[in-house]
């Protein structure tokens, strides 16, 4: 395993566990900070519905300071009502005692199905499995891969050394790929010796140009969690910028992952909308053309509807150039602007990725991107 990973940074060792199949049941990682700090930030949703999991994180959050964090796959814990948050603050306390860190400071993640009791026997025996079976080695962080990834072709982590110091991080996929982005669960690990609003300028940043920009318009936004810690064990401390560049690289890359299908049936679509009068407008007509169903479709087809995905730009409300002035790039390829109008796809290169660009032609520097997956149906 000779690939960056969660693992990669000093201070941290991990475990992870396959509970016995049940019909509500899962797999469970648990990831402790050995420190000698504990600073951490966190990007939750506002979802006033949100899982017992994200309002135990958020809670935990108050302190800056994590020193362990459950990742629960196969079971959102989600509208379990009295019971779903006692099971997490059992968890919570568990892992505490077991692990010998503060309850208070025990971060809890979770994704699956909705409105299912969690196998709390089996999680008790999870817990002490995992506590038992801590370790940094490669093969710790392969044995995690195996149960967070969507299949066994993917990795579901990423690294990046930077010398005296570096950063690692764990997406959580499981089940299909539009399930994997029901949530979006990331737990990004540094050692370096940085304060809690330094990571949290570095992963907003970082989030803002890669998992942000996916399209959740259709996910229940209950459960979704990212997670940036810092040991502090390097004993190194980057600027800003060193820590902006070194935790955008991994978001990317645990990104890319998350949207890959081993099967390669699916594809990923990258669409950025220029040339916008803002930010705002782009980011609404990106929206709104990444959104439409047929246009989608198209794009899986033998004839790319470029013209659905102008006349959508338009109907979404955001200021347009002349007709003249649009253009649409696939792949690198242009299909339309400049008097070239040209759907006909045998031309264009189609892999496992499409890259959409749409001029909006008002000579703006509004620009947006939005990221989601296109599954035949």
């Amino acid at each position: 395993m000779s690939y960056q990973t969660v693992l990669t940074p000093k201070g941290f060792v991990a475990a992870s566990a396959d509970l016995k199949p049940s019909e509500h049941g899962g797999a469970m990682v648990l990831l402790v900070n050995q420190g000698p700090a504990w600073n951490a930030a966190a990007v939750l949703p506002n979802n006033p519905l949100c899982a017992p999991s994200v309002r135990a994180t958020r809670e935990v959050m108050r302190s800056h300071a994590v020193n362990a964090v459950v990742l629960y796959s196969g079971n959102a814990n989600a509208f379990n009502g009295a019971n779903g948050t006692a099971d997490t603050r059992e968890i919570q306390d568990r892992v505490a005692q077991a692990a010998g860190v503060p309850s208070e400071r025990v971060a809890v993640c979770a994704k699956g199905q909705f409105a299912q009791p969690l196998p709390m026997d089996q999680v008790r025996t999870g817990i002490s499995n995992l506590v038992s079976n801590l370790g940094s080695s490669t093969t710790h962080a392969a044995a995690i891969s195996s149960v967070v990834s969507s299949s066994a072709e993917l990795v579901n982590q990423a690294g990046v050394n930077c010398g005296d110091w570096s950063v690692g991080g764990i997406v959580q996929g499981t089940g299909t790929l539009s399930e994997a982005l029901d949530a979006v669960i990331v737990c990004l690990t540094t050692d370096a010796l940085v304060p809690a609003f330094s990571l949290d300028k570095a992963l907003r940043r970082a989030l803002e140009s890669t998992f942000s920009t996916l399209d959740r318009s259709k996910s229940p936004l209950t459960n979704d969690t990212v997670l940036l810690l810092a040991s502090g064990a390097s004993g190194v401390t980057p600027n800003q910028t060193q820590l902006d560049e070194a935790v955008l690289e991994v978001c990317q890359t645990l990104l890319g992952q998350l949207l890959t299908d081993p099967k390669g049936v699916a594809k990923s679509l990258t669409l950025t909308v220029v040339g916008a009068a803002n930010h705002d407008e782009a980011s609404q007509a990106a929206m709104a053309i990444a959104g439409d169903e047929r246009f989608r479709r198209s794009l899986l087809g033998t004839s790319i509807a470029w013209p659905r995905a102008l006349a959508i730009a338009g109907k979404a409300g955001v200021c347009v150039g002349s007709e003249e002035s649009l253009a649409i790039y696939v792949n690198g390829t242009q299909l339309c602007g400049e008097g070239k109008e040209d759907s006909l796809r045998q031309d264009i290169e189609v892999g496992s990725h499409l890259s959409v660009t749409v001029d909006l032609g008002t000579r703006g520097s509004g620009t947006a991107t939005v990221r989601t997956l296109l599954e035949p149906v």
